[in-house]
């Protein structure tokens, strides 16, 4: 604490330490990961403060922190986003029910579901047919079945009980939690989505809900990509600057074993998943 005043003396940190109070009364464990995630970088951060007088989001996947003004801004921006898992796949390439295969000692859903939860969402809705073991998930069928993930999107944004939505693939188990709430934080409207190496991640980002709306017309024909609804939406984009093995996903038996590996090497290494 003694350093970090006397390295940013002004109000932007004590608007950071009102965000992480924030972040306490509802998650320890994503305290200490933000915590730990800092002290990684405060050289970074030193050198960003000098020359530019304000605490840089790149540390933290471009979560600009001093940005908050209240305190209450972090908890009401989550308290008004609802949570959307693509889950409606058919898991014909990997042989068996992808989202149920065994992960980190639950299964891929479950993993998936709990990460929410401790973001703090409140509507959490899962696209498709699977059952899972906590009963306040909205499970949302399909209108427009056999239309593939934007079927699923556009059932999912309709049902939805907020005006934003956070999009996830059910089978992209390893999106660090940071990313996923400065894609919140930064939504102002239209997409937010996530890019890596120049490349959009459409099943990872913040969607309006009434873009429902543009989606029938696009699945009259039996199923368009989600990439097909970018193109007449506003889209921003969010920059993912950490290892690309925290954007595997899970198609095959072989993504899933290089999926495990990944994962079981982060817990050993000590690192927050």
């Amino acid at each position: 604490s003694h350093f970090l005043l006397h390295t940013f003396p002004d109000r932007s940190v004590w608007r950071f330490f009102s965000f992480v109070s924030t972040i306490a009364n509802s998650d320890h464990f994503f305290l200490i990961f933000i915590i730990s995630k800092l002290f990684q970088n405060v050289k970074h951060l030193a050198g960003e403060y000098s020359a530019n007088q304000t605490m840089d989001g790149d540390t933290m996947e471009h979560c600009n922190f001093s940005t908050i003004e209240q305190p209450q801004a972090f908890d009401e921006c989550l308290r008004t986003t609802s949570a959307i898992l693509l889950a409606g796949g058919r898991s014909s390439r990997m042989g068996c029910q992808k989202l149920k295969l065994p992960f980190l000692g639950t299964s891929i859903l479950e993993w998936q579901i709990q990460k929410l939860k401790r973001m703090g969402l409140q509507d959490i809705m899962l696209s498709g047919e699977l059952e899972c073991r906590s009963p306040e998930i909205r499970i949302v069928p399909d209108e427009f079945v056999q239309c593939g993930p934007l079927g699923g999107l556009h059932a999912c944004l309709k049902a939805a009980r907020h005006p934003r939505c956070l999009v996830l693939g059910g089978d992209i188990p390893l999106v660090p939690l940071h990313t996923l709430v400065s894609l919140i934080m930064q939504h102002d409207g239209g997409v937010t989505l996530l890019v890596h190496q120049h490349k959009q991640e459409p099943l990872i980002g913040v969607y309006d809900r009434d873009l429902f709306q543009k989606i029938p017309p696009l699945l009259i024909s039996g199923g368009a990509p989600v990439r097909r609804l970018l193109q007449s939406a506003r889209v921003k984009e969010i920059d993912f600057s950490d290892q690309e093995e925290f954007l595997l996903n899970c198609n095959t038996p072989a993504d899933y074993d290089a999926l495990c590996r990944f994962a079981e090497q982060c817990q050993k290494n000590g690192i927050m998943l």
